[in-house]
């Protein structure tokens, strides 16, 4: 399967028309290289056209037809975008990376009454047990192991974020233009993705805590702040 992510210098104003495969909501992130959340959105390119992959390190790059299912890398902005939209499984859209007043940002046509029967995947002849080209579907059992800990924590995460807007939602005011529900949604995916974050950085966070020296003790005798 091949993985596509929008890049400055190659797809500016270029249209990415897909078909979602899952609800937004519930795609994991995980954390890059860079220290950035990125999100693997499974889709099915739908046109207008061929999909170019930007050039890799030697050069080269790999086309992804019309029809074909690929994996679409994206920030945590374009992803946060998609769940505010509510992009469910089945769903279609168009998306655009811009350029706005410097910034990029990006443009979502999501295409009301365009969904139709996900198509299967297509089958290449290799076995079962090969997923994406992986043995067993990961790189290695640190991989497994990773992505493994990723769902628990996206679990747990989404857990705490019900339970906490659980308690907020009686001082929630719906309107017809923002119904209740979809406030609440929101307010869980919200909640959902920070803690997810939270979640993430929490071993970096122990580790530099056990890494500073412990106070050292004082000579100080404590009866003398006592009052008698």
């Amino acid at each position: 399967m091949f993985y596509f992510q929008q890049k400055m210098a190659y797809h500016m104003d270029v249209p990415v028309g897909v078909q979602f495969t899952e609800d937004a909501i519930n795609v994991i992130g995980k954390m890059n290289p860079f220290e950035k959340m990125e999100y693997q959105h499974e889709v099915v390119n739908v046109g207008p056209g061929v999909l170019t992959t930007a050039p890799k390190k030697d050069g080269s790059t790999f086309d992804i037809n019309v029809g074909e299912r690929f994996k679409y890398t994206m920030s945590e902005a374009l992803h946060g975008r998609l769940v505010e939209e509510s992009i469910l499984s089945g769903d279609v859209a168009e998306i655009k990376m811009l350029k706005i007043d410097g910034y990029v940002n990006y443009s979502i046509d999501k295409k009301e009454g365009e969904g139709k029967p996900i198509p299967p995947p297509k089958s290449n002849g290799v076995s079962k047990a090969n997923v994406n080209g992986l043995d067993y579907g990961y790189r290695s059992v640190k991989d497994r192991d990773t992505s493994k800990s990723d769902e628990i924590k996206w679990g747990l995460s989404m857990k705490l974020a019900v339970e906490i807007c659980a308690s907020d939602i009686a001082d929630i005011v719906g309107t017809e233009e923002n119904p209740k529900e979809v406030q609440v949604m929101d307010r869980v995916a919200l909640y959902t993705h920070n803690l997810f974050r939270l979640a993430n950085h929490l071993p970096d966070f122990l580790e530099t805590e056990a890494e500073k020296p412990a106070p050292e003790p004082s000579d100080k005798n404590d009866d003398e702040d006592l009052p008698f």
